[in-house]
C-alpha cells in the first residue's frame, strides 16, 4: 500500500483516474485533523489573554513554524507590543517564513536551532513541495518537523513519507537558549515540538525559571511521558487539558478560583 501511495504522488504520468482515486481516498483520511478534538474548552489564546495580557514580559516559543499557521498565541504576540519574544524554529525554510511574517521588531529574537542536549542532530521535516503533489493537505502539514521520523509517517495514513527530508540541525539546551538571550524572568513558555515537548520540559530549571504560564502539546506524548510531565509540573502548577494542548498556570500567581470563567479540564 505504501508503495502504491508513493507511486501515485511521485509519478504524475499515472493518469488522471489514478490521481482522482488517490484524492478520494485521501479525503477519507484527512479528517483526522488535529483540530478535530472532542470536548468543550476555551482556546489557549483566551486563557493566556485573561492571565497575561497588557503586561511587560518575556515569552519563549519553541517550534514557532512560520509564526502564523495554527499558532495559538500569534494574535496575542501581535497586539501585546510589550511582550519580548524569542522564536525558535529549526526548519530553514519555515524559519525564513517566520522572520518575514513577524518583521524586524526590536522586541523579537529569532533562533534557527533545535532544543536538545546541545549536540547537532538529524531533524526530519516535510518538504514544502508536498503541497504541489497533494493540494488538499491540511495547513499544518509543514508543522510536523521532529527528531523522530515516525512522528511524520504516522500522520495522515503515511502519505507524507515520500516528502520527508532530513538535515543536521545545530542543537542547544534550553538553559543555553535562555542564557544567551539574557532571559531573566520567563513568564510564558510555549512548546509545540511534535512529540519532543516532554524532553524539553524536563530540562527546564524550575529553581531558576518558573514561568507563570506554560503551554505544551501533549498529543504525541506517550503515556509515560504524559505522566512524567504531569508529575514534574503539578507541584507548582494547575494543569488544564485544552484539546491537544496542556496549559499550566502557576499556583502562586493564579488560583483555580480565578479561572472559573474559563473552560478546560483540570488535571487532578
Amino acid at each position: 500500500m505504501n508503495a502504491i501511495k508513493r507511486s501515485i504522488v511521485t509519478i504524475p504520468l499515472l493518469g488522471p483516474l489514478a490521481q482522482s482515486v488517490y484524492r478520494f481516498l485521501y479525503r477519507l483520511t484527512v479528517y483526522k485533523f488535529r483540530e478535530a478534538v472532542p470536548g468543550t474548552y476555551d482556546p489557549p489564546s483566551r486563557w493566556i489573554a485573561s492571565l497575561l495580557a497588557d503586561r511587560e514580559l518575556d515569552v519563549v516559543q519553541i517550534g514557532s513554524n512560520d509564526g502564523a499557521t495554527n499558532d495559538p498565541i500569534a494574535s496575542l504576540i501581535e497586539v501585546n507590543n510589550r511582550w519580548r519574544v524569542i522564536f525558535v524554529e529549526p526548519v530553514p525554510y519555515l524559519f525564513e517564513s517566520l522572520k518575514r511574517n513577524k518583521g524586524n521588531q526590536n522586541r523579537f529574537r529569532f533562533e534557527n536551532v533545535a532544543l536538545n542536549n546541545g549536540t547537532a542532530q538529524t531533524f526530519y521535516s516535510v518538504q514544502v513541495t508536498a503541497k504541489d503533489h497533494i493540494p488538499n493537505l491540511p495547513p499544518w502539514y509543514n508543522q510536523l518537523g521532529s527528531f523522530n521520523r515516525s512522528n511524520i509517517t504516522r500522520q495522515l495514513n503515511g502519505i507524507l513519507e515520500p516528502f520527508i527530508q532530513e538535515c543536521k540541525i545545530a542543537g542547544i539546551t534550553l538553559t543555553e537558549l535562555l542564557e544567551r538571550n539574557q532571559v531573566k524572568a520567563l513568564e510564558l513558555l510555549h512548546l509545540d515540538t511534535e512529540g519532543y515537548d516532554w524532553k524539553i520540559l524536563s530540562n527546564l530549571n524550575l529553581a531558576r525559571y518558573k514561568p507563570s504560564v506554560i503551554l505544551f502539546e501533549h498529543k504525541l506524548l506517550s503515556r509515560t511521558e504524559m505522566r512524567d510531565s504531569t508529575n514534574f509540573l503539578r507541584p507548582w502548577y494547575n494543569l488544564y487539558r485544552l484539546g491537544i494542548d496542556t496549559l499550566c498556570v502557576r499556583k502562586d500567581i493564579v488560583t483555580i478560583d480565578n479561572t472559573q470563567s474559563l473552560k478546560g479540564t483540570l488535571v487532578g
